[in-house]
């Protein structure tokens, strides 16, 4: 089905999401229609910004010294573990920049298993909290290892 997207200021405000001020960024949510939104917004109006971080692909991975690459899946195709650990990596990346989970304005997560992806939203949505960014649920043949099952990529943006 298709949903005709017509930008009014009660589409802005629609089902009772108002604008937000976050270190200096306003952002003002775009939901035409009310169906995704307990777990994202469709769309955000973002102004005020000054800084933007775009964050690469966020896998989980631990030290193996003598691979290819010197590291490897936490849990070899284990959805959960691999989702928990990629959004603890964009924790450290955000922290890295002096921005939280709060400045998160665009989220891009790659699954080579969607049934596994989507049965571990929750991790997700407990992670997130309250915020519900803009998100993308890409179904992908494989990742970079083939153990990964999970990349994540985002991106943040703050006033300051």
């Amino acid at each position: 089905m298709l949903y005709p997207i017509a930008l009014t200021a009660g589409v802005l405000a629609a089902s009772g999401c108002l604008a937000d001020v976050v270190d200096g960024v306003t952002r003002t949510p775009v939901n035409p229609t009310a169906w995704a939104m307990d777990y994202y917004n469709q769309g955000e109006v973002v102004s005020g910004v000054t800084r933007t971080l775009h964050i690469a692909g966020q896998v989980s991975v631990v030290d193996a010294p003598g691979t290819t690459w010197g590291v490897k899946a936490s849990k070899p195709n284990d959805m959960r573990d691999q989702m928990a650990g990629a959004l603890a990596a964009i924790d450290a990346v955000l922290e890295g920049a002096g921005m939280t989970r709060d400045n998160l304005v665009h989220m891009q997560f790659f699954v080579t298993d969607m049934d596994a992806g989507l049965d571990s939203v929750d991790i997700l949505m407990d992670w997130l909290g309250d915020r519900r960014p803009p998100q993308s649920f890409i179904g992908v043949e494989a990742l970079f290892m083939p153990e990964l099952v999970i990349e994540i990529e985002a991106t943040a943006v703050s006033g300051n």
